[in-house]
């Protein structure tokens, strides 16, 4: 029945409904901050919502943190399961995931100046073109993790126009609580895993880093045994598939 109801919204033009989860990890004070999106057809992140939340009720987890991944098993085998899922599906060519990473000490004095709005919202602006032209043109409902004055509704004609293209549009824009939303909660994951930089001196020197240290590894491999091969510059993982993006930025957009 889904089949022969996509077939007929093709054949009347109907635009496919895509949907994008994003959240971000690491202050100003941290050596790295990286923010995440995960994207696709409205479908699949419904079934990957789905099948995220399971994984939470076998481990006896209300939500899984990138902050409270520590030592405790039960929270890594869920955390592994997350990343299991992410990997399957991006190699599928189901989901796209796409994480930035920026070193706040690298930027201007002007860029540090200013406030964390002023600061995330280009960056955000720019995972959301990058997702609204990785996919067909279609309607596009985006839920952002919460944060606090963020004004996510003032958007520039560049990003306006990223998501019209072709004739789709922006259904809705609203934010998510990560404590309602798996699929938030494997962006947060994706964001700090991206954070992990190996031989990062004392800190990597820990046994909780240790553990997220394996779970970066988990990825990759994850990643491999899929046919996507990730690879690493000054420690920090890289990857530039269609349905996978980690890249570092060296300088942070400025414009939404």
């Amino acid at each position: 029945m889904e089949r022969a109801e996509r077939t007929a919204a093709a054949a009347a033009g109907k635009p496919a409904d895509y949907v994008l989860y994003c959240d971000d990890s690491g202050g100003e004070e941290d050596v790295l901050r990286s923010a995440s999106s995960v994207s696709g057809p409205a479908r699949v992140l419904l079934a990957l919502e789905r099948e995220l939340r399971r994984v939470l009720r076998a481990a006896g987890m209300k939500e899984l943190k990138w902050t409270g991944l520590r030592t405790r098993e039960p929270r890594l085998q869920a955390a592994r399961a997350f990343l299991e899922f992410a990997a399957v599906a991006a190699a599928a060519g189901a989901l796209r995931i796409e994480v930035l990473m920026w070193r706040p000490s690298a930027q201007s004095p002007a860029s540090r100046a200013r406030s964390e709005s002023q600061r995330l919202r280009p960056l955000y602006a720019r995972l959301w073109k990058s997702a609204a032209g990785a996919w067909p043109p279609g309607r596009w409902s985006v839920f952002p993790d919460q944060r606090t004055g963020m004004r996510w509704q003032e958007q520039g004609p560049a990003l306006a126009a990223a998501w019209s293209r072709g004739g789709g549009g922006l259904r809705a824009l609203k934010e998510a609580s990560s404590g309602r939303s798996a699929c938030v909660q494997l962006a947060d994951l994706l964001a700090g895993l991206a954070r992990v930089q190996a031989g990062a001196g004392s800190r990597g020197d820990s046994e909780a880093w240790r553990q997220r240290g394996a779970l970066r590894a988990y990825f990759v491999d994850a990643c491999r045994r899929r046919g996507l091969e990730l690879g690493t510059s000054a420690g920090l993982l890289t990857a530039r598939h269609p349905r996978l993006s980690i890249v570092l930025v060296r300088r942070l957009p400025v414009r939404v």
